[in-house]
């Protein structure tokens, strides 16, 4: 009775915390392809191991949602080293890959990848860095993981083995290499995902068509949604072993985009909450004409005048600066709305209190500096009225410009010296900017071979003092009052140019894409390679 009342205790406990325990799943052989692989669950504890020809061992399992699966791989030998391979999970390609990592020697591996709900995925095994092995006949087979390490038995995956001996070469045979792995999952269910598909493929393809495919989805107006920060392709995190200098990181390639459509003429109003401080924020309001306007970065708010009615996007991405992001395991909330703009009711102007006599503000100068052509003013903000000269090099390379004869602190100095007219890119030279304070708006424009662009409010600004040459200073020549000059004083000016402007050309040379690896590679690898005849 005792045993009985503990059993259905027991079970009321389970029933009541909820708590879930998964099955145990062990690899059944041959598992070497997509198509062969064995089916697990997240939460499941799964056993394998490695035999002969094999090549890899491959598993395959859906994550119930979106979010950051992490993997723990542990059993094997200490002095073998595995190696985990993730494809999959992807909202478009089924076999994609996201990576691979590889343990090191003596300890388990744990990673975390990225990874879309409702998709199928795959976690492949194999061994990695082997230090050789022997066959005997069709008997048996060994490997080893290490120069001085012991020999591990590689089962046949279609025969069994015979005559094994318990030691070879002075070495002992020990048993076929185990593993175990589970796979954990932190869910960031987001009802709007996939709603950006960065593939190249869509580069060329409208809103309007990303809408009609189910890319981009609509969202209601004047009701506050929740979503992540969340990047709909696989994969593997930064502080993975392997990726601690990756850029890529969930979220940092992130971009959302919604939908709402607007029967009339009206403003609409974009609202974040929640939004991560180092994510940089930027929204972007388009039209159905396609016409975009954006926030500065780091925006909370913003509002567009939307002038016919139709499709309106609103896209939520990285800002301007570049700085490190984060994976946002916390929501954000956006609130869309629509209704008369917001109107700043200009205040009478009052004049200050001066208590003490006006002093005009000192402008320093500071000697020159060499820039290259990305160089910036954004470490001068806020020291207005200051100048400072910079020597941009011959055969420069053109960089992004805001502005016309004012510009942002963020533009090129160089870029906007040519766009200005005071230097070329291929004789460089100095110039002399002065700082400013931000604009309400900057209008863009083509000027000597270079298109600057537009832009909204910005918190600095710069212009160019004078018009400096490359050429060598010469003084003023002075006449004697008693000389008579036939010829009107000739005045500077600047190079004309008649080669097109230079384009920017990426540098030459092959770009690495990654190993491939292939089962028939591998199965080549495992017989010709590694093993010697007895």
């Amino acid at each position: 009775m005792f045993k009985k009342m503990c059993f259905l205790t027991a079970l009321i406990f389970i029933f009541l915390t909820g708590v879930t325990y998964g099955a145990v799943v062990t690899e059944v052989e041959p598992n070497n392809a997509p198509e062969k692989a064995n089916h697990f669950a997240v939460g499941d504890a799964v056993r394998g191991q490695i035999n002969y020809g094999d090549g890899n061992d491959m598993f395959t399992t859906v994550l119930p949602q979106s979010g950051i699966a992490t993997v723990n791989i542990s059993g094997y030998p200490s002095d073998c080293r595995v190696q985990v391979n993730i494809s999959g999970f992807h909202p478009t390609y089924p076999t994609a890959s996201a990576g691979f990592v590889r343990s090191d020697r003596g300890s388990s591996l744990q990673f975390s990848f990225s990874a879309m709900g409702n998709k199928t995925g795959y976690i492949s095994v194999s061994l990695s860095s082997t230090a050789g092995g022997v066959c005997s006949g069709s008997d048996w087979c060994a490997v080893r993981c290490s120069a001085n390490g012991p020999f591990y038995l590689m089962p046949f995956t279609d025969r069994s083995m015979k005559k094994v001996p318990s030691t070879y070469d002075g070495k002992p045979v020990l048993p076929p290499i185990q593993y175990q792995f589970s796979v954990a999952l932190q869910a960031l269910p987001d009802q709007y995902e996939p709603n950006h598909d960065n593939h190249p493929a869509y580069d060329f393809i409208s809103l309007d068509k990303r809408l009609q495919k189910g890319i981009i989805k609509t969202i209601p107006i004047g009701q506050e949604i929740t979503a992540y920060l969340f990047n709909e392709h696989p994969l593997m995190m930064r502080g993975t072993k392997g990726y601690e200098n990756s850029v890529y990181l969930g979220g940092e390639n992130d971009t959302d985009i919604y939908h709402i459509y607007l029967n009339q003429p009206d403003t609409v109003k974009v609202t974040l909450k929640n939004f991560p401080q180092n994510a940089n924020s930027r929204i972007i309001i388009t039209d159905s004409s396609g016409s975009w306007d954006e926030s500065k970065t780091g925006a909370a708010y913003f509002e567009r005048k939307i002038t016919k009615p139709g499709n309106v996007f609103i896209e939520i991405s990285k800002g301007r600066e570049n700085r490190p992001l984060i994976y946002s395991t916390t929501p954000y909330k956006l609130l869309v709305t629509t209704g008369a703009a917001t109107v700043v009711t200009p205040q009478p102007y009052q004049p200050p209190v001066v208590t003490q006599p006006y002093q005009p503000p000192v402008t320093t100068t500071v000697s020159a500096q060499t820039a290259g052509w990305n160089t910036t003013a954004v470490d001068k903000g806020g020291k207005n009225g200051q100048q400072f000269t910079y020597n941009c090099s011959p055969n420069g390379s053109p960089a992004t410009v805001w502005g016309t004869d004012v510009y942002t602190n963020d533009s090129s100095i160089c870029t906007s010296a040519v766009h200005s007219g005071l230097i070329s890119f291929q004789a460089g030279g100095a110039v002399t900017i002065e700082i400013r304070q931000g604009q309400s708006s900057y209008t863009g424009s083509f000027r000597n071979g270079v298109i600057s662009k537009g832009y909204g409010s910005w918190g600095g600004s710069f212009v160019f003092v004078g018009q400096i040459s490359t050429q060598p200073y010469q003084p003023p020549v002075t006449a004697r009052p008693d000389s008579v000059t036939s010829q009107p004083p000739q005045y500077y000016q600047p190079p004309v140019t008649t080669e097109p402007p230079q384009q920017y050309q990426p540098p030459a040379g092959n770009y690495p894409q990654g190993d491939v690896f292939t089962p028939q590679g591998l199965e080549d690898f495992w017989k010709g390679n590694i093993f010697e005849r007895k």
